[in-house]
């Protein structure tokens, strides 16, 4: 399951602005995050840093994604994205540990919980 989504970080010089996929297998619970664009701008907007990947390939990658994704895996789409020249790293979210099924999972992929502790709102 994917769900893209960005971040804008300020500071007191500027932001650092991030294009993100995060993405989850919800029978093993692994989370990762995809990271394709990046860049920093201070508050006029001018660029301080230019961008440091190569956004315009999200489209082929996501692409190669949905159509692999199950037949290569976290793993797979980890090496993928190093291709594309994206940074992709595992992570633990905040709201939940491995062995615990998210939200999302419960809600469009019951079936997929396993032993996983059932999803619960706190």
């Amino acid at each position: 399951m994917a769900n893209e989504g960005g971040d804008s970080s300020p500071d007191e010089t500027g932001r650092d602005n991030f294009s993100f996929v995060e993405i989850e297998d919800c029978r093993s619970g692994r989370n990762l995050f995809v990271t394709y664009s990046s860049s920093r701008t201070d508050y006029d907007d001018k660029i301080v840093i230019p961008q440091k990947y190569d956004a315009s390939r999200f489209g082929e990658f996501k692409a190669k994604m949905s159509e692999a994704a199950t037949s290569i895996g976290l793993d797979g789409i980890v090496e993928s994205a190093r291709d594309f020249g994206y940074s992709a790293r595992e992570y633990a979210a905040i709201y939940q540990n491995g062995r615990a099924e998210t939200c999302r999972c419960r809600v469009l992929y019951p079936e997929l919980r396993g032993d996983k502790k059932p999803y619960e709102a706190s």
